[in-house]
C-alpha cells in the first residue's frame, strides 16, 4: 500500500490547451504535489525544476459530476496561497458519460489569475 500515487490515468485524446497545461502530479492522502519546469533568468540558463505541495483543507462544494476542494500551498512560505480544485468523478455508465475535454477546457478558461 503506497501513501501516494502518480497521475497515470488513461483518458481520450485531449485538446492542445489541455495537453499543454498538464502537470506531473502525485496524489497523497494529506496533499497534492506538482512538479514543473520554468525558464531561467536568461537564455543560457537551463529550465529550473519547481515543486509545489498543496494541503487539502476542506470540500467547498459538490454536484452530480464531482466536488470542489479548497487547498493551501504549503511549500512556499513567502505568502499564503489558496486554490479551488475540481475533482471530476470517472464515468461508470455510458448513458451519463462526461465530456472530459469540455470540462477541462472550461476549467482552463476560468483558471487565469485575476488582477
Amino acid at each position: 500500500n503506497f501513501p501516494c500515487r502518480a497521475d497515470r490515468g488513461t483518458m481520450p485524446p485531449a485538446s492542445d490547451l489541455v495537453r499543454d497545461s498538464k502537470l506531473e502530479t502525485t496524489f497523497c492522502k494529506e496533499y497534492t504535489q506538482h512538479v514543473y519546469h520554468v525558464s531561467g533568468a536568461n537564455l543560457r540558463q537551463r529550465k529550473i525544476r519547481k515543486e509545489e505541495r498543496w494541503e487539502k483543507c476542506r470540500t467547498i462544494g459538490s454536484g452530480s459530476f464531482g466536488s470542489v476542494q479548497l487547498e493551501r500551498l504549503i511549500t512556499d512560505s513567502s505568502e499564503e496561497k489558496y486554490r479551488a480544485v475540481k475533482k471530476i468523478k470517472k464515468s461508470t455508465q455510458q448513458s451519463s458519460a462526461i465530456d472530459y475535454n469540455r470540462e477541462l477546457e472550461a476549467i482552463a478558461k476560468f483558471s487565469h489569475e485575476k488582477a
